[in-house]
């Protein structure tokens, strides 16, 4: 039998396996709301968005996609982020600290101020 995979084009290798990611990572109920099966929400969007902090690179493509999709969720998204950076001490100041751990710091602070811990 033939490898269905290989006779795909490289367009549809690349969305076959941005898909299977999507799934790995998401909730149905947040890839239903990517995919617009489902209206989005803004306890749907923060999810997405605080996942991509938590999980890194990997799902920069569609965090990035549904932040630029929908303006105002990331409007207030972005206000509370500015908030909760103004209200702590994060470190970010500390030009000698790892990047990778400065980015895990800041995760776990934005995770634990949108109650997503």
């Amino acid at each position: 039998m033939e490898n269905l995979f290989e006779n795909l084009e490289l367009q549809q290798k690349e969305q076959f396996l941005m898909a299977a990611m999507e799934l790995k990572y998401f909730t149905l109920t947040q890839w239903k709301a990517i995919y617009g099966i489902i209206p989005m929400s803004q306890e749907l969007f923060d999810g997405i968005q605080l996942l991509r902090l938590k999980m890194g690179e990997e799902l920069e493509p569609v965090a990035l996609n549904i932040f630029l999709k929908y303006s105002v969720f990331a409007s207030n998204y972005s206000d509370r982020l500015e908030n909760v950076v103004k209200a702590q001490d994060t470190g970010i100041e500390d030009i000698e600290m790892d990047t990778v751990a400065l980015y895990k710091k800041c995760a776990t602070l934005y995770m634990k101020n949108f109650n997503m811990t």
